[in-house]
């Protein structure tokens, strides 16, 4: 019968420590690879406040040039009325320059007075009140999908993150759900992208489906599907994108999404 062997003190030190470092090695891997995974959010999280930023820029920049033509509008109907009750040979000119050919042609009579002078006040105090159509009161959203969905299942909701225009602010980049605004004929389109991948989409209207989508990109193929659907939808009414089983199959591979192009949905208010 052979002898026992026993392994010697360092031996057991040198094994304990390679177990150590191995369990260290792969700690730190896990490590690495958790915050690979946090500046990945990161960085989406900063590309969407970013441009929420130049979007509100813009929105910025449309409210001053309404409040531009608010002072202008004001400016007119103040020298309008301190020269209402003037004669006409009283620096007449100066009016006509700075106000409109319909009001600067009441200035022919030497003085404007009694019901005549009252409607014109009141024409002006109008158009000073009035305003170009603001951007809040049309209806109208563009979204992309900015990463690629990763194999959907089916019934899965498709989240177009990347919210290019929401006028109305009926769409939610979070869960790709758009709820009308006010009652009227909408449009709605959307595109899907694949690779070595075959999915079916339906454009959901509450619970009911208004159009649906087919496409198998395979052996290597890149293409892309688009839908569109023109309906009547009422206020409160949520619209949305999905993948769906198509006879009984669920589809296969991701809807991708890169440089090269990304998936959309879009809507707007018609009437």
């Amino acid at each position: 019968m052979a002898p026992l062997k026993f392994m010697h003190v360092h031996e057991v030190v040198l094994c304990f420590l390679l177990f150590a470092f191995s369990c260290c090695s792969a700690s730190h891997a896990n490590e690495d690879s958790n915050v690979q995974f946090q500046i990945t959010i990161m960085q989406k999280t900063l590309t969407i406040l970013q441009e929420t930023v130049e979007r509100q820029n813009i929105r910025i920049s449309k409210l001053e040039n309404d409040n531009r033509r608010q002072e202008d509008n004001i400016r007119k109907l103040l020298m309008v009325i301190q020269n209402c009750g003037i004669e006409e040979n009283n620096d007449v000119k100066s009016v006509n320059e700075s106000t409109p050919t319909s009001i600067t042609e009441n200035h022919q009579n030497p003085q404007i007075r009694g019901p005549e002078r009252n409607s014109m006040i009141k024409r002006l105090l109008t158009q000073a009140s009035s305003s170009p159509p603001s951007s809040q009161d049309h209806v109208a959203f563009y979204a992309r999908m900015s990463i690629t969905e990763k194999v959907p299942s089916g019934h899965h909701i498709l989240v177009f993150d990347n919210v290019v225009t929401n006028f109305g602010n009926g769409y939610n980049g979070v869960d790709g759900i758009f709820t009308a605004p006010k009652d009227g004929v909408y449009v709605f389109i959307w595109v899907i992208r694949l690779h070595e991948a075959q999915h079916s989409t339906q454009l959901m209207i509450n619970n009911v489906e208004y159009g649906s989508t087919h496409l198998r990109a395979m052996n290597n193929d890149d293409g892309s599907v688009s839908g569109n659907v023109v309906a009547h939808v009422n206020k409160g009414d949520v619209v949305f994108v999905r993948v769906y089983p198509y006879n009984g199959y669920t589809g296969s591979g991701d809807i991708l999404s890169n440089i090269h192009g990304k998936p959309s949905f879009s809507g707007w208010f018609l009437q």
